[in-house]
């Protein structure tokens, strides 16, 4: 008996579907040209999405700003999402990554370290000039990989690309769209390392002992050691007897070393606010009292106010590593943004508690004159 499932039609393979899905139209006019013979989909009275205005984009019928207007006119948010500058947030960059040193180095603005920070990279969107030409005489769209100047009138077509993080030495997109490119390592380094080994920049780093927490890279092990980036490990400096991963670096100490550009206010780059240590910490359990110093030798100065909290926590969660921070983390599902939030509460109410205790002064605590009091005595109280 033949097979009634063969295909016995010489015209075409055969398109039937047990389960048939719906016509998505709209997908398949994205594979097909736009020329003279096939109409916008606007002449046939349907109304424009915001995807139909990307595609025009995409394709140079359109210009980026063209829908932007389009957007806004339409109600809808925009195709482009640009980061928020704002000065309070600018304070909780405590600690540079190699990246966000190196793009210091290389440009000595705000925006070039931002770029390497994921709170401002995150989520933002931005127009990037793809190989589609239209050409303005023609109404057409082509693809096009040659010098644009030598298309003759035309108009540029661009995507819309999300930015990722970016690991050196790859290039990355910057906030305007446009590729953006790291200094050399290789030739910043000696320069690099003359300011740490002299300790006018200090950095932080994990030590290869096993659950330990962040220390202080000393100046002599910047002297002895090699510095390197690894794309998993992070800042990887290795010298005799000793290994650190994930090295970043105090702003302060950079900002002196590479002057910033004269239009930028270096101030919004620091902390500006932080809470003084107590001369002496006050009795506690051994974990407390572990926590406690690690903070204070990163931060010898005082502890500074890091905003927003959810940074803040992060950063001290690094600092004092897995050993000192499983307690609270243990079991957390990385994938269960419930699990997560669940578990960095419970972390920072803890610290808060800790830091309440061994600050002279603390946000929402009591003033600085009565807790100086207190722990004097009671006979010392107003």
């Amino acid at each position: 008996m033949p097979d009634e499932t063969a295909n016995t039609d010489d015209t075409g393979p055969d398109c039937r579907d047990d389960q048939p899905g719906p016509w998505d139209w709209r997908q398949t006019m994205k594979l097909l040209p736009r020329d003279n013979k096939i109409e916008k989909m606007d002449n046939l009275g349907w109304p424009e999405t915001s995807e139909d205005v990307k595609l025009k984009v995409e394709r140079g019928e359109i210009t980026p700003e063209e829908a932007e207007q389009k957007a806004k006119e339409s109600g809808w948010p925009p195709f482009a999402r640009k980061p928020k500058f704002f000065e309070p947030s600018a304070p909780g960059i405590v600690l540079w990554t190699p990246e966000m040193l190196l793009g210091w180095i290389g440009n000595r603005t705000l925006k070039a370290v931002y770029r390497h920070y994921k709170p401002f990279y995150q989520n933002i969107f931005v127009w990037v000039q793809n190989q589609y030409i239209y050409l303005l005489e023609e109404k057409k769209t082509i693809v096009w990989f040659h010098p644009k100047k030598a298309a003759g009138n035309h108009r540029d077509g661009h995507d819309l690309i999300e930015l990722v993080a970016t690991s050196y030495p790859d290039g990355f997109l910057d906030f305007d769209g446009r590729p953006g490119e790291f200094v050399d390592l290789e030739k910043e380094m000696p320069l690099l390392k003359s300011h740490l080994s002299g300790g006018l920049i200090s950095a932080l780093g994990h030590p290869s002992l096993l659950y330990s927490a962040n220390l202080r890279i000393t100046p002599e092990q910047w002297m002895m050691g090699e510095f390197r980036i690894d794309p998993v490990l992070g800042g990887v400096l290795k010298g005799p007897g000793y290994e650190f991963t994930n090295v970043q670096f105090f702003p302060s100490g950079v900002l002196a070393a590479y002057k910033p550009d004269r239009s930028q206010d270096p101030g919004r780059l620091e902390y500006r606010e932080t809470d003084a240590w107590m001369s002496s910490m006050p009795k506690q359990t051994e974990y407390k009292a572990v926590i406690v110093q690690c903070l204070r030798n990163a931060f010898p100065e005082g502890m500074p106010r890091i905003y927003p909290v959810k940074e803040r926590l992060k950063i001290i969660k690094t600092i004092l590593g897995e050993a000192n921070t499983h307690r609270w983390f243990k079991n957390m599902d990385e994938n269960d943004a419930d699990s997560v939030e669940t578990k960095y509460q419970s972390f920072g109410r803890a610290i808060d508690r800790i830091l309440k205790d061994n600050l002279i002064s603390y946000p929402g605590s009591k003033p600085k004159k009565l807790r100086e009091a207190v722990r004097e005595g009671p006979t010392a109280a107003p």
